[in-house]
């Protein structure tokens, strides 16, 4: 009985898996979208690249988070409604044991699997700043509203007050992001950077270029132009250089697929390197979280 059970519960988390794998992939969908913008060269020539519309740390502490914690959400909330509001054995230990398992297991394995001789730096520094400190709040507040204010028992002013604290969170996430507040009066230029979609910031002394702007479109000096029938139009110092750098990555690729695939037809030598551009690209968090699951499934790449 006890291994019918076991597989039964396996077949189940798996089909839990993937429902949620479903949903991560249409929150995917969501934050990928992109707009253009127009960059203007000194000379007169413009090009035309693309950023996401939706900010990546307000979608990872939002969209993504739900879209990875829904069914511990969704199963909590099912056991609170059934047990008339009363917290079960279940609920309440699935979501403070992911995050125990997220602190202790998911963080040890990340430092375990970078390779020997290599390092991983934190993108986000500023972000991951404040969501340390509000994770640390978080489990306080906890304690406090179930031990000491009203043990046992929780409040709806106290229910309201926990669930508000998570648009503040995200708010300061999005100001340490975005270097806003104190961060306005540090000195700032962007540029194009180099894969695709990416404006770079660079923070110090005021150089004498014409690539100083707001990224919400406020013009920091005069040598960057409004909104030109939609599109934002900057006036950038140094020489794009994307397509071209684009262009020689192109070509190193093809070179080495020609060497590994002398008898394939230049049309599937195309299709192999724009996979393997593809491939080396950035990925979301729902990518590698459908990744694990088809892996784990066997259902491969």
């Amino acid at each position: 009985r006890a291994t019918v059970y076991f597989v039964a519960m396996v077949y189940m988390f798996l089909g839990v898996s993937i429902i949620a794998d479903r949903f991560m992939s249409s929150i995917e969908v969501i934050t990928s979208q992109e707009r253009e913008i127009t960059i203007k060269k000194p000379n007169g020539e413009t090009s035309t690249t693309t950023v996401r519309v939706w900010n990546e740390t307000v979608s990872n502490l939002t969209l993504m988070a739900l879209g990875s914690s829904a069914p511990e959400i969704l199963l909590s909330v099912i056991e609170v409604c059934g047990h008339g509001f009363n917290a079960g054995d279940l609920g309440p230990s699935t979501i403070v044991g992911s995050a125990a398992f997220n602190m202790f297991v998911i963080i040890a394995l990340c430092v375990y699997v970078v390779p020997d001789g290599e390092i991983r730096k934190i993108k986000h520094l500023r972000v991951f700043f404040v969501t340390a400190a509000w994770s640390i709040f978080a489990y306080t507040w906890l304690y406090l509203i179930l031990s000491v204010i009203s043990p046992g028992i929780v409040e709806v002013w106290e229910g309201l007050l926990t669930f508000f604290f998570f648009p503040i969170c995200v708010v300061f996430a999005w100001v340490a992001d975005r270097r806003l507040l104190f961060y306005k009066y540090v000195y700032k230029r962007y540029r194009a950077g180099k894969q695709r979609g990416m404006i770079i910031e660079h923070e110090g002394e005021a150089p004498q270029s014409k690539a100083d702007i707001e990224m919400d479109g406020k013009v920091v000096n005069s040598h960057v132009e409004s909104f030109l029938d939609g599109t934002l139009v900057l006036e950038v110092d140094e020489k794009d250089q994307d397509d071209e750098e684009a262009r020689r990555e192109m070509a190193r690729i093809l070179k080495e697929l020609k060497q590994k695939h002398p008898d394939k037809e230049m049309e599937q030598l195309i299709e192999l390197a724009n996979y393997q551009v593809l491939s080396q690209q950035q990925k979301s968090r729902a990518f590698y979280r459908i990744q694990a699951t088809r892996l784990m499934t066997g259902a491969g790449n």
